[in-house]
Order: C-alpha cells, then sequence, then structure tokens
C-alpha cells in the first residue's frame, strides 16, 4: 500500500506539466498587457520542481496531510524598475485573473518589523482568455503572482537561503546585519519614487510628463528602451509647435494616436528587426515628428533642432509618407 508521500509524490509528478503550461499562460497573459498599461517589467515564472515542491511538503507537516494547500507551485514575478506602478500592474492582473487573494507584505510584517516589501496575489486565469481545452486543464488551478521593484528582486534572490531555507536559525548578530540592507531597499525605493517626482517639477523638465506619456504609448509597438537624454534634445523644440506647453502637446496628440494606432503598428511589424531603420523610430518623439508632418510641415522644419542631423527628420518623414525636405 503506498504511503501518504508516495501518493503526494506521484500525484505532482502527474500535475507539473501542467502547472508549466499554467505559467507560461500566465507569462503570455502579462506580458502582453503590461506594454498596453505603459509598464515596462520584466516577468519571470517558474514552476516548482519535485525535489522543491516535496522538500516544503516535508518542512510542514499540514501541506503533507492535505491540510493546508500549495498554492504557489506556479508562480509568476513582475520586475518594475519604479515600484510605484505597481497600480498599474495589479489593474493588468485583475484584468487577466480572478484574484483570489492580495497581500502587501509591509501589513503582514507590521511597522516594527523588516523584510522583503512586495504584493502578492494568488490567481486563477479568467475563462475568456482561455480556449475550452484550457479551461478544463487549468479548472480551479491557481498561481501566484509577485509584484515588486528591481531592489526587491536584489533583496530577495540574496536573503532567501540565507534566512528563510537555512536550517538552522540565523543569529541575531546576523540578523541585524541583513536587517539593515532591507532598510536601505525600502528607502531606495522611496526615494526614487521622490526624486522622480521632484526632478519633473524642475525647470527645463516641464515636457518630462509628456516625453513619460508618449513613451507609454511607444511600448505598444515596441519593447526597445529609448534614449531619454535624447528626447530631452527634440521634444522642447517641437512641443512648442503646440502652443508652447507641454499639455497643449498632449492634448492634441492623443486623439491622432488613436487615429494612427493601426498604421503605426503596421510599421512597427515591417520594421522589426532592421538594423539601419531610422534611430529616431524607437524614440517617442517620432510621434510627434509623424503628426506634425501631417499636421504643420513647414513648423515642423523651421522647429527642428539645429544639433540633430536634419536627414534624419526627412528620412523619418519619408518613412511615414510625409516627408519634409
Amino acid at each position: 500500500m503506498a504511503s501518504q508521500y508516495e501518493d503526494v509524490r506521484a500525484a505532482y509528478i502527474r500535475e507539473r506539466p501542467i502547472y508549466l503550461e499554467l505559467c507560461n499562460k500566465g507569462k503570455e497573459l502579462l506580458l502582453s498587457g503590461l506594454p498596453e498599461a505603459g509598464v515596462r517589467g520584466e516577468v519571470d515564472g517558474r514552476v516548482k520542481d519535485l525535489v522543491s515542491y516535496l522538500r516544503k511538503m516535508l518542512r510542514k507537516s499540514e501541506y503533507l496531510s492535505g491540510e493546508r494547500l500549495i498554492q504557489d507551485k506556479a508562480g509568476l514575478r513582475v520586475i518594475l524598475p519604479y515600484f510605484d506602478e505597481e497600480g498599474e500592474v495589479g489593474a493588468v492582473i485583475e484584468r487577466f485573473f480572478h484574484v483570489d487573494e492580495r497581500e502587501e507584505t509591509v501589513e503582514r510584517l507590521g511597522a516594527d518589523r523588516l523584510g522583503y516589501l512586495a504584493v502578492h496575489y494568488i490567481v486563477r486565469i479568467r475563462e475568456e482568455f482561455l480556449d475550452e481545452e484550457k479551461q478544463t486543464l487549468f479548472d480551479g488551478l491557481q498561481m501566484e503572482v509577485q509584484v515588486g521593484s528591481i531592489a526587491q528582486r536584489a533583496w530577495a534572490e540574496v536573503s532567501h537561503e540565507l534566512i528563510y531555507k537555512g536550517a538552522v536559525d540565523v543569529p541575531v548578530a546576523y540578523q541585524r546585519i541583513i536587517n539593515r540592507l532591507v532598510a536601505l531597499m525600502e528607502v531606495f525605493d522611496s526615494e526614487v519614487a521622490r526624486a522622480r517626482e521632484a526632478i519633473a517639477q524642475l525647470p527645463g523638465f516641464e515636457v518630462a510628463p509628456l516625453i513619460s506619456e508618449l513613451d507609454r504609448e511607444l511600448l505598444r509597438f515596441t519593447s526597445k528602451v529609448p534614449d531619454r537624454s535624447l528626447s530631452q534634445r527634440i521634444v522642447p523644440a517641437l512641443a512648442a509647435l503646440y502652443g508652447g506647453e507641454a499639455g497643449a502637446a498632449s492634448a492634441k496628440i492623443q486623439p491622432w494616436l488613436n487615429q494612427e494606432r493601426g498604421r503605426i503598428a503596421e510599421l512597427h511589424e515591417e520594421y522589426e528587426g532592421n538594423f539601419e531603420i531610422n534611430p529616431l523610430f524607437y524614440q517617442p518623439e517620432a510621434f510627434l515628428i509623424f503628426e506634425r508632418a501631417d499636421s504643420d510641415p513647414a513648423g515642423l522644419k523651421t522647429a527642428w533642432p539645429g544639433e540633430i542631423p536634419r536627414e534624419l527628420l526627412v528620412s523619418l518623414t519619408e518613412l511615414w509618407g510625409n516627408p519634409v525636405e
């Protein structure tokens, strides 16, 4: 007669290929949804291997007995440059998944404790994003989604083996060392958010919100990371064509983008992988150049920054179909 341990082991051997499919599908959904939300983030996925799964079972008797279910057999991790974008990721998760649980680890830790700060979700994929076969295969299956910053990922990777999976309790003196690092991580994320907000208010950075808005739009079409400093050299001159304020440019460019998204998507599909493409094609200011080529080609020609080669303007507008000579 098979033991309880052998039953659990055999069951997971049967289940694991299904969880691999579940994890891949969840990752696919997040990778499609993040760009649409204007979020630049990495998505990692993993399914517990048999050894890790059995070790977790053996560490806690309630898992082996079936009193408590392991909810992270499949897991996804969304890594953000800036943790203050977590809200946008949460909206993407709720779009594609049923959220059974959501936990901010800071609430569990309380004010007097330090630890890995992130937002954890236990989710199931929504049926409308699955075909009938996968609906049956994934019925009731949960996965974990963690959302954190680059700094939080660094902490998790360094600390996990040291603390959470150690064979013995870590001495207090070493816990204090690790806790100081956790505190620095929290300070890092909060100070980055504060600095971003303050820099955007500095003289000369008035166009920063417009660049960020256009960058989120660019992410819908390509994962290539633009050169922010190059945008700072070009966008102010182009924004002036809309009335002198970046807000005016934003108000006019959005209706145009809504109308031209299909055409822009076709261009990106056509030139994907073309290493000879105009370098401004993958810059957010390309949208301003295209729109002004349609609406005000003479103004675009006059406003073009003198330190940027004019042939880049000519070739980019030729690609769009309205060349500015």
